[in-house]
């Protein structure tokens, strides 16, 4: 941060009221650092108004013209500080206020949400029972699996079989075409259910996470 004429005209103050002198050296251990060029020439400054001040403290001033200002200055002094309790009482009404319109946002904000999450709630249910759904779409795959699997061991076995079961061997062939026509189908309905269901989930945690960054930014504002 950098040395301003304040920091220094305060340090030689402190200094010239210790006895000492001020030297750049003791000036600037006091304001923390700064550049010797800057601080030689910030102190001349404070030395140029500290010698004005000690002279005009020399010259006698007559005692009316000292009560009257010192009349003035008190008129001053309560003109200030009734301007400052105006602003300052100003600025509390405005503060309550503001606290009052935050209340009210988070009230609002916090109904919002637990709607959201009532219906957050409600779609992880649906989510739930389309995932139950999805579990039944691959125990029935499964099921259909090993049917086919054993329509094709009997196919094989009617193969063998030509000669005397030809028709049972059509029959088990057509079976295990209809079987794998059935996983196809279950297969598109169980991945068309995921996709819904992710969908859905994706939709539900988007609305659920601008609610929380609006209440968020209004608990900041407050």
């Amino acid at each position: 941060m950098p040395i301003t004429q304040e920091d220094v005209d305060s340090a030689c103050e402190q200094l010239t009221a210790g006895g000492e002198r001020t030297t750049i050296t003791a000036v600037t251990g006091l304001v923390g650092g700064g550049s010797t060029g800057t601080i030689r020439g910030m102190i001349k400054v404070w030395e140029t108004a500290h010698a004005e001040r000690t002279a005009l403290r020399q010259i006698p001033v007559p005692d009316a013209i000292a009560d009257d200002m010192s009349i003035s200055l008190a008129r001053l002094w309560r003109d200030a500080m009734a301007h400052a309790t105006a602003g300052h009482e100003a600025m509390r009404r405005d503060l309550i206020a503001s606290r009052a319109d935050a209340e009210t946002v988070e009230v609002e904000l916090l109904g919002r949400i637990t709607v959201l999450e009532d219906a957050l709630a409600a779609r992880e249910r649906e989510t739930a029972a389309l995932l139950a759904r999805q579990a039944t779409f691959d125990s029935d795959r499964t099921e259909m699996a090993d049917r086919v699997i054993s329509a094709e061991t009997a196919k094989a076995r009617a193969e063998a079989r030509a000669e005397t079961s030809a028709a049972e061997a059509h029959a088990t062939k057509t079976e295990a075409a209809a079987a794998l026509t059935r996983e196809d189908r279950m297969r598109d309905e169980r991945d068309a259910a995921r996709r819904d269901a992710i969908a859905q989930i994706t939709a539900i945690e988007e609305r659920l996470k601008a609610a929380m960054t609006r209440r968020d930014a209004a608990g900041c504002e407050a």
